[in-house]
């Protein structure tokens, strides 16, 4: 994954910030694998403490990036409140003074996918979404009725030339447009995930 932005290192970090992090810890950090993909402004680092535990750690500046602070927010509360069944890295602690958002999630061993993706990938990845959307629907958690929706079909279905690209990439997403942008306001969760691929009109 390409990084749209320089994420700061664990030494970067103001000391206050990371006297929080070991505070949430339990621990003084003996190792920080800084994780460089991704697009967010923020901290991202694998922290190994001096009694060998490891854990993923999140950490954003709110007064420097206001958005994507309301982001780890959200993400705070969505990951809080996941089925305990679902294999996803429980979230261990979180931090919100006001200016610094911290998240601790227990850390998992896993490796990102090639480029190009194969097609064992793309079918083990497709085959966790349909499990994991059947597994919280209903939904878990409850969202106000204008909260924004992941996606993106209502704004497809309100643009052109993104109706053109849609046909181009799947033609049965494009004959069910009123469909996918009805489910999406409804927050439905019980689609066959393996036949949307909104993610590649991107640009």
């Amino acid at each position: 994954m390409s990084v749209s932005r320089k994420r700061p290192r664990w030494a970067e970090l103001p000391a206050a910030v990371r006297g929080s992090i070991e505070g949430l810890l339990g621990g003084a950090v003996a190792c920080a694998e800084n994780c460089a993909g991704g697009f967010s402004p923020g901290f991202a680092s694998r922290l190994s403490l001096q009694d060998g535990h490891r854990v993923f750690v999140k950490a954003v500046d709110a007064h420097l990036w206001p958005v994507e602070a309301s982001h780890y927010r959200a993400e705070a509360g969505v990951a809080g409140r996941l089925p305990v069944a679902l294999p996803v890295p429980r979230l261990l602690n979180v931090r919100d003074d006001g200016r610094w958002v911290i998240l601790v999630f227990e850390h998992v061993d896993g490796v990102a996918p090639g480029q190009p993706w194969t097609t064992r990938q793309i079918r083990r990845v497709l085959a966790q979404a349909v499990a994991f959307a059947q597994a919280t629907t209903p939904s878990p958690i409850e969202l106000p009725h204008e909260h924004p929706r992941l996606g993106g079909w209502a704004d497809i279905a309100l643009d052109p030339s993104g109706i053109a690209r849609l046909h181009a990439v799947s033609t049965w997403a494009s004959h069910h447009l009123d469909r996918l942008t009805a489910i999406e306001r409804n927050g439905i969760c019980q689609v066959k995930l393996r036949r949307f691929v909104p993610w590649l009109l991107a640009g």
